[in-house]
Parts: C-alpha cells; sequence; structure tokens
C-alpha cells in the first residue's frame, strides 16, 4: 500500500460529559475508498468534520493534505449531507462563484466536474428548481472541481435513485483509480459501501469496534450439506477429532469455521465416509458483520 496521505491518532471528541468519539485511529493511502459505518448518533458525521477542520477533537492529532492536485488548490473536497447553493443561480454559476474564491482552476475543469457527476454544465436551470439527488451531485462535483487529495462525503446517496446510486459508485471508483484521490465516506446504505469500499470501520458508541476488508483472505465459514442425517453424525466426530468450531443448521447441513482449502476439506472428508451433497465457502457480508456488531457486541 502507498504511503497513508491522512492520518488519524488516538482522536476523541466529548461534548459535556459525552464522548462522542473515543479512541479513533486510522489511515487511508491515496486511491483508496474506506467506509465509515454505525448506529445514528455513534460519531460518524463528527469524525468527518474533524477530518475537514471544522472542529477541533479534544484530543487526538489529525493529519490531512494541505494542497490538492492543483497548485494552491484545496486539500480536502467536502460533501455534507445537506449542501448550501445559491438557489437563483444555475449549478454552473453556483461552481463558478465558488472557483472565483481561490482562482485556481478554469471555468473548462468547472464544466468537467459536473459533467463527471453526470450534470450538464450548459444548463441554465436554476438550483432552486434542483431534486435533492441533483443537489448531491452538484455538492459531489463542487467537492471534486479543485482536484482535492482526500474527499469527504458525508451520506453521500441520499436523495438518489438506483441508476443515480450506481453511476456514483463507478464516479467514486474512477476519482480513486484513475486520480488516486483517498476517498472517506460515512453512509446508512452498507451494500452499496461494500461494493464501493476498499475496508469500511464499524463504528459504536464513539469507538472503531471492528474493520471489514473486502481483500482478507482469513478464515471464513464453510457450509457443509450432506446426504442424510447418519452423514451428520460422522461429520461432527470428524469435526470433534479435528478440534474444530462448527454450528449445526439444519438436520443435514453444519457450518463449520475452518480455514482449510476447499478440495483438501472435500477429500479428508470423503476418507472420513461422509457423504457431502454440497458445499459452499461464503465470506460474511458487511451487513452480517454490522448486525453482529450491534446485537452481540462481537
Amino acid at each position: 500500500m502507498n504511503k497513508a496521505i491522512v492520518t488519524v491518532k488516538n482522536v476523541g471528541k466529548v461534548y459535556g460529559s459525552h464522548w462522542a468519539l473515543k479512541d479513533i485511529n486510522l489511515e487511508i493511502a491515496p486511491g483508496e475508498i474506506v467506509g465509515f459505518v454505525g448506529p445514528n448518533g455513534s460519531g460518524k458525521t463528527t469524525l468527518i468534520k474533524i477530518m475537514a477542520g471544522l472542529i477541533t477533537p479534544t484530543e487526538g492529532i489529525v493529519n490531512v493534505p494541505k494542497e490538492g492536485l492543483i497548485p494552491d488548490s484545496a486539500g480536502i473536497g467536502l460533501v455534507m449531507e445537506s449542501a448550501p447553493f445559491a438557489a437563483h443561480l444555475s449549478g454552473y454559476k453556483n461552481l463558478e462563484l465558488l472557483a472565483y474564491i481561490k482562482n485556481v482552476i478554469s471555468a473548462n475543469e468547472i464544466r468537467q466536474a459536473i459533467q463527471i457527476v453526470g450534470l450538464d454544465p450548459e444548463s441554465g436551470k436554476k438550483v432552486g428548481h434542483y431534486s435533492f439527488g441533483m443537489r448531491q451531485r452538484l455538492a459531489l462535483a463542487q467537492a471534486i472541481m479543485e482536484r482535492p487529495r482526500l474527499l469527504l462525503l458525508d451520506e453521500p446517496t441520499n436523495g438518489l435513485d438506483a441508476q443515480a446510486i450506481i453511476e456514483l459508485r463507478d464516479t467514486l471508483k474512477s476519482l480513486a483509480k484513475e486520480n488516486g484521490i483517498a476517498i472517506f465516506l460515512a453512509s446508512h446504505l452498507l451494500t452499496e459501501v461494500e461494493n464501493v469500499c476498499d475496508r469500511v470501520l464499524m463504528v459504536k458508541q464513539g469507538k472503531i469496534r471492528k474493520t471489514f476488508n473486502k481483500s482478507d483472505n482469513g478464515r471464513a465459514p464453510v457450509i457443509v450439506q450432506t446426504t442424510d442425517a447418519s452423514d451428520i453424525e460422522k461429520l461432527l466426530i470428524w469435526l470433534k477429532a479435528h478440534g474444530l468450531t462448527y454450528q449445526v443448521l439444519k438436520a443435514n447441513e453444519v457450518s463449520i469455521d475452518i480455514d482449510m482449502p476447499v478440495p483438501q476439506l472435500v477429500n479428508s472428508l470423503v476418507q472420513a465416509n461422509v457423504n457431502i451433497e454440497g458445499i459452499i465457502k461464503k465470506a460474511p457480508t458487511l451487513e452480517e458483520e454490522f448486525i453482529s456488531l450491534l446485537i452481540k457486541g462481537e
């Protein structure tokens, strides 16, 4: 992995006597997409605001890019849940005014950013007549127009239909892969977070409790289906002899916690005279891991 361009060390934020965040540690490399999920009130938006410099942490250190890919441009692009724009101006005119503040990008670069998010830069439609989803796209265009090194997104899919969500997913992956932008996003849509992110941090009561990594090749449960109930008895004897953890799911189905390659497992069970109907190795989904965290606290 490339050297991290974002480093958060032992960050905490307290309001009164309540710690909204505590002991937060993370690093993000260029081109990496990291998700942040948790129940309402778990500190997701607070962490984004701290990383964006909008609020100061009570403790800890945050290092983020100070400059974007364009000289003198912003190092961070930010999309919050509701972005304010001038309702009487078009999308292009809104971004043109914002770009004028630093004057580091051209009109063509503004148009490119608008096109990337699926809007028409030539449209004279006033933002006051935009749908919520269109406003979200315009906010993303504003966040990326100066080509930041870090993109912070708070609930970026809010108000988007299914097609727009797919387009946003492709856009974020392209920004990360082709431009090396690091992306940190908070969302409650677990399936979409799993689809777009390289890894996901799961937070509960202000602390990161677990990391979900799609590229993790660790242990994954294997579900074995036997031909009949008598084979289950043989299977259980074999499992106990090998000291493996298992769970009987049905009369002829067992989930096994094992890191043995499936072909080797099949060969071993055949040698133990276990008649196998089917075998599936299935890693847990983000949703399953998240539910486990919420309900069981695991």
